[in-house]
């Protein structure tokens, strides 16, 4: 269980810090003006690649029906497919600094963003923890869980997370229209702030 955790953990921070490179791609390709839709790709590409993730689940449940090493085996194919993509099709310029940036830069901000950082470490730290270490354990254990077969819980992780991101990549419209306002502004920040303390 430790393994797994610690697995968990560092495969949690190199999928973020992937995330956090696409996104900021997006940003830097997208002029100031077009700041709704740089909203609306980000977005998309969030909730798609947790719809990603789900597929992911789904076929490796599934394999683990016949053999562990198949369904790894498999599985790190379908992450090595794009990597020749990305290679080759990005830009080598794109993302390079022109100034000299050392770790100290990097950790050298204001204490309104280090607050923030620090809270979202735990809440997806704590997020991803949960969801793939005790959750598939409480749904396969026959004691003290509910005690499901491993392909019904692959199944039901995979349809949540497919869900899950589809609703993320939806996030605009559901965020921008009840207001009828674009680009959004401080009265869509309280009446989701409302919504989600009710």
């Amino acid at each position: 269980i430790v393994y797994v955790t610690l697995a968990q953990m560092l495969c949690g921070i190199a999928k973020d810090l992937t995330k956090l490179g696409g996104k900021t791609v997006s940003k830097l390709v997208t002029p100031d003006d077009k700041q709704i839709r740089l909203f609306r790709i980000v977005a998309l590409l969030t909730g798609w690649k947790n719809s990603f993730k789900g597929v992911g689940y789904f076929i490796g449940a599934a394999l683990l029906t016949s053999s562990y090493e198949l369904a790894v085996g498999i599985l790190c194919v379908l992450v090595a497919i794009p990597i020749p993509f990305v290679a080759l099709g990005l830009a080598r310029e794109l993302g390079r600094s022109t100034k000299r940036v050392t770790l100290k830069n990097v950790f050298d901000v204001n204490r309104n963003v280090a607050l923030l950082s620090l809270a979202r470490c735990f809440l997806f730290g704590s997020r991803d923890l949960w969801f793939e270490v005790p959750l598939p354990f409480f749904l396969r254990d026959g004691v003290i869980g509910l005690g499901w077969a491993r392909p019904a819980v692959g199944a039901f992780l995979a349809g949540f997370i497919i869900l899950y991101g589809q609703i993320q990549s939806w996030c605009p419209q559901l965020i921008l229209t009840p207001l009828r306002q674009s680009p959004p502004n401080i009265l869509h920040s309280i009446l989701w702030i409302l919504a989600l303390a009710a």
